[in-house]
């Protein structure tokens, strides 16, 4: 049996057997291409395969193949990888599919598949992710980014999207045309339509791992930057009675003012355990806030078990600070100096940290935001905001 009609053999399959991926592997266009060495998948739903690698597989692969190639449609694995690194994105995509391809007896993984072990790690060269299932693809890929000394020569299967014209040529000289930024968020909407189309039709189908992945892409958490940025809004403007509203006149209402001087401090975890990528992160999201609302007075701290040098600093003066610290993390030496310094008068305390230290015993009496890309440690007060928010 040829390989195209094995491959039309396993969507019938599952069509009867797995409607909720066999009425998915429908719309994806099947493309033989001798350029790559495995098979790739890309948002219009071109699963490009090598005739050669395909035809060794069993036709319990070749089920697994296409679940696998699904799933990252589904799971929008492609738009979700934004500006990350696209190999390390492509293992932490393949980690959350794979979980769930494995799963059922009835499929299997092609050769020397990215997956946990029976415990549920993924162990790699420098590190090793706990609880695979419990986490996102944005988690594993922050910690093998952090850890991982050598990545993997894996194959990527994600044709990522992309306007670099270097990416371009690269995927050309393979026979792919890629897809650009502009028709990626085009194409990831009709994926989710077709999702839900499917999940509609096939209830009780769909795999409990890939519903709960489904629930949060959902039910996302808006990024910790909207957060703040709607609290500030709300604080570029202030009521007085100094001058009425000319809007009720004659009726005396408080007029509204811009505000000035809101005083904000940021505390930058400096610590051995925060990696000069998250450090950059943060003042560069810093940089954002200040661009955005000129009316912040904003305070900076690098710290680790103390606190090195505050200030005020403007927004050009961000792009020029020199960070101290590399020692053990406690939290508590900021807390103190805000108490010392302001008398607890700020409108909010900025946290950036891995959250690997020790709290204070008691709650601030001003907002805290505790900015991070962990999930595993949950603050004793205070609000938890993802560092890195997942590019749906």
């Amino acid at each position: 049996m040829q390989i195209d009609e094995r491959i039309t053999k396993a969507k019938i399959w599952l069509l009867t057997k797995r409607p909720w991926f066999g009425q998915l592997s429908c719309y994806l266009n099947m493309v033989e291409n001798k350029l790559i060495p495995s098979a790739g998948i890309d948002l219009r739903g071109n699963l490009y395969y090598n005739p050669e690698w395909c035809d060794k597989l069993s036709d319990e692969q070749l089920r697994g193949l296409l679940c696998h190639e699904v799933l990252h449609l589904a799971l929008q694995h492609i738009p979700r990888c934004g500006d990350r690194i696209p190999l390390l994105w492509n293992i932490a995509a393949d980690l959350q599919v794979n979980q769930e391809v494995k799963e059922d007896h009835n499929m299997a993984l092609p050769p020397n598949p990215v997956v946990a072990d029976n415990s549920n790690n993924y162990k790699f060269d420098g590190g090793k992710i706990d609880d695979v299932n419990e986490i996102t693809s944005e988690n594993c890929y922050t910690i093998m980014r952090k850890t991982m000394k050598n990545p993997p020569t894996n194959d990527m299967d994600l044709i990522i999207a992309t306007d670099d014209p270097k990416m371009k040529d690269e995927l050309k000289k393979a026979g792919i045309t890629a897809v650009s930024s502009s028709q990626a968020a085009s194409l990831g909407r009709d994926w989710q339509s077709r999702v839900y189309s499917a999940s509609q039709m096939a209830r009780g189908d769909m795999p409990a791992g890939v519903a709960r992945e489904l629930f949060k892409l959902e039910h996302a958490s808006l990024p910790w930057n909207t957060i703040i940025k709607q609290r500030l809004r709300k604080l570029a403007i202030k009521h007085s009675w100094k001058k009425p509203s000319k809007r009720y006149l004659p009726w005396y209402f408080p007029g509204r003012t811009k505000n000035q001087g809101v005083k904000i401090v940021a505390a930058i975890d400096t610590s051995g355990s925060m990696s000069k990528e998250q450090i950059t992160k943060a003042i560069s999201e810093l940089y954002g806030l200040m661009r955005s609302f000129h009316f912040l007075s904003l305070w900076v701290t690098d710290c680790d078990a103390e606190v090195y040098d505050p200030k005020k600093v403007t927004m050009n003066e961000l792009t020029s600070l020199v960070l101290k610290g590399g020692g053990g993390t406690d939290f508590r030496p900021v807390f103190k100096w805000v108490k010392k310094q302001f008398n607890d008068d700020v409108d909010c305390l900025l946290f950036f940290t891995d959250l690997d230290g020790n709290f204070p015993e008691k709650p601030a009496p001003y907002e805290t935001f505790w900015v991070t890309d962990s999930k595993r440690t949950k603050p004793p007060f205070g609000r938890t905001l993802l560092l890195e928010a997942p590019d749906y």
